[in-house]
């Protein structure tokens, strides 16, 4: 059985890569405290619970422009008005694939955050304080 759900995004960490070092970013979306991304499913496949698989994935678009200096792609994030549509099994392609369009950036804001967000040990909301330079690393320049 496969089919169309949605998961609950709020916070989004991506590190930019560069030649001198990897500087963790928050994205947030700005609509909704806790956003919604496209994902789909599979359920099933074996003859029996033992060898049945189960598995999700999120569906990715192009970057917007805020995201685009950060990655190429991004989670296909949903307008609270089409939840019902995304999930409704009747609703006609056509109209999901329009779905897939990169997120307004600006409904979304990005800033740097603390390498410590790459441990997770860290488990703080202070992880997503804006920090412009770390101790012992170069300023970013995004």
């Amino acid at each position: 059985m496969c089919g169309r759900f949605t998961l609950r995004s709020r916070d989004r960490i991506k590190l930019k890569e560069s030649q001198t070092l990897d500087l963790p970013f928050e994205a947030r979306y700005n609509i909704a405290p806790s956003q919604k991304i496209l994902a789909i499913a599979d359920y099933g496949g074996g003859p029996n619970a033992e060898s049945s698989i189960t598995s999700c994935a999120i569906i990715t678009t192009a970057a917007n422009e805020l995201i685009e200096a950060l990655h190429d792609r991004m989670p296909s994030i949903l307008q609270p008005d089409s939840y019902d549509v995304w999930l409704d099994p009747k609703t006609d392609p056509a109209v999901l694939k329009k779905m897939l369009a990169p997120f307004p950036s600006s409904k979304m804001r990005s800033h740097p955050v603390s390498s410590a967000v790459n441990y997770p040990e860290n488990d703080s909301a202070e992880l997503l304080v804006r920090v412009d330079a770390e101790a012992g690393t170069t300023a970013s320049l995004f």
